[in-house]
Parts: structure tokens; sequence; C-alpha cells
């Protein structure tokens, strides 16, 4: 058995039994309210006398927070949104004596992109209030949330395990405050899946040096998917990029939209295939000459024959 099906069996076998990331908890969780409507408000006790109004909308993705010194003197209020598990944003502010102050909080950023169910937690403090709702979204659109990408692919010579070997190097860039629980699978005219995982920290950039097993040098053509779950689920699909490159040249890639194929591990999986690109076995060069030498060879069996030829003729 390979050393990459030994990888892959035991990534599948770690990814099984990992927990889910967790957030952060509030400061102190007194009373849980679980509203009937996601636009009712709520009254929360914050600390040292501030009380609090919130309210979350559910088609805007807005949290609504008002805050209320009703003592005699200034006090700062405090409260803490997390998104899906995840903290969001802390607010800090001194209240006058009779002061009030509102904010309005588009939470869409911290949303889980590869999630249905959704909960958004106000803290106070001193109370707290979560919201749930359902909303499904698709990770090819970028523009609606931040979602991990695979920004870049290079084919390189390297070394795995202290053997000389062809590897794509695949950058990743977190944009969002999710930890998402992600795999990387690369698939090439060689290399009937390599798969590595590739978590990445929030608001961070990650580069993963992948196994290829592409003879060296030469002409690799492939696939690169970022998934979270199962590779043969679609929902669990994050980022498809395919690529064209040589070591020590420029590697080409572009963005594809995410399709799910059956692993490796599978009877019947998934190879990869690339007719446009030419044979990435046969050096170019190395092929001009074969033909120059056939071509060579040919016209010296001619001439060869020839001269038999006249011999016997003249005997």
């Amino acid at each position: 058995m390979s050393w990459i099906k030994l990888t892959l069996i035991a990534v599948l076998l770690v990814s099984s039994v990992q927990p889910a990331a967790g957030g952060v908890a509030p400061d102190i969780d007194t009373v849980h309210h679980q509203p009937n409507e996601l636009l009712q408000e709520r009254e929360l006790n914050g600390s040292f006398g501030i009380n609090f109004t919130v309210s979350f909308d559910e088609q805007s993705r807005v949290a609504t927070v008002t805050a209320h010194n009703g003592l005699d003197r200034t006090q700062e209020s405090v409260f803490v949104i997390n998104v899906d598990d995840r903290p969001f944003s802390s607010t800090r502010h001194n209240l006058s004596s009779g002061e009030s102050k509102s904010w309005r909080i588009n939470v869409t950023d911290g949303l889980n992109a590869v999630e249905k169910n959704h909960t958004v937690t106000i803290s106070t403090r001193g109370d707290y209030v979560q919201y749930n709702f359902t909303e499904e979204f698709d990770p090819d659109e970028t523009e609606v949330l931040p979602v991990p990408r695979i920004t870049d692919v290079t084919v390189e010579n390297g070394t795995i395990r202290g053997e000389p070997s062809t590897v794509a190097m695949v950058t990743l860039r977190n944009p969002s405050v999710q930890t998402y629980g992600m795999k990387l699978m690369a698939f090439t005219e060689g290399t009937d899946g390599s798969l590595y995982p590739s978590s990445v920290s929030p608001k961070s950039n990650r580069t993963i040096k992948v196994e290829l097993l592409d003879p060296r040098g030469k002409l690799v053509a492939g696939e690169v998917r970022l998934y979270s779950g199962n590779l043969s689920a679609g929902d669990g699909g994050i980022d498809q990029v395919e690529f064209v490159g040589r070591a020590g040249e420029e590697t080409n890639h572009w963005n594809q939209s995410y399709e799910a194929v059956k692993g490796t591990w599978r009877k019947d999986n998934y190879v990869y295939q690339n007719e446009s690109v030419p044979d990435s076995d046969v050096d170019p060069l190395v092929e001009g000459i074969d033909d120059r030498l056939v071509g060579a060879g040919v016209a010296a069996a001619v001439l060869a024959l020839l001269a038999v030829l006249l011999v016997a003729r003249r005997r």
C-alpha cells in the first residue's frame, strides 16, 4: 500500500473524530432566553446597573442593542456578540447618567458558510439571549460572506519523507472569523488522490506541500478541492481550482465550480483527465530528437540496401 493511501486512511480517521470548533462563552450565563420571534425585543440586565434592550432581524442579519444608564453616575456598558459559536464583536462605551445609546451590528461576516443552522448570542455580562435561525449559503458566492479560498497553486520539485518528489504548493486563505474543519484533495493525471487536513486559522493564510506521483520535471495537470465533510457530498464543497504547470516554470491555475467526486478509496473512484494538455510524459525536445534519429536510421538503411544491390549486380 502506497504512502499516499496510508495518509488518506489516517486523515479520514482523524477527521471523523475531530470535534467541531468551539467558541468563547459569555462572561456570565445566568439566564437563557429562547425567543419565539426573532424580532422580539428582550430586556437584559447588564453589570453595574446598565440595562439593555436587544433584538435580531433574521432577514438583514442585524442585531440591535440599546444600553441605558439609570444610575446617577457615569458607567461603562459592555456587551459581546458570538456568531455560530465564535467571538464576533465586543463593545464598550461609557454612558453618562440617564444616557442611552444604540448599536446596529450586521453579523453576516461571522456566519459559518457550510452550516444551515445558525446562532447569534448577545451577552451583557449579567444576562444573555440566543437567537436561532436557518439559512443555507453557497460557498461559491464569496460576495455574500467571507469563505476560505485556494489562492495559489505552484508545481515544484521537492522531497517527501526524504525522497525526491513532484509537489504542489497550495496556498489557502481564510478571511472569516470561523475556523473550518477542512480537507484538501489533489488529483492529477499521475495521482489518483492526495489528501491533507487543511484547517486555516481565522484571518490567516496557510501553504500546504502536496505530494504528487507525476514524474519530476514533467508537465503536470490536475485539480485541488477544498471541502468540509464528505468529498462525494456537494454540500460540503468550499472551493476547487484546476492547474497546469511544470517545476521551474509558471503554473497556471483557475477557479472552478465545486464538483463532488468519489475518493480513491472507492471502487469506482474519480480519475482526473485533461485531454487538452499534451502527454506529460513526453518531452517535446526529446520527441524531436527521436524523430530525427528515426529519419536518419531509415536513410542509412536505404543506402545500405542500395549498396548491397549494387554489389550483387556487379557479380
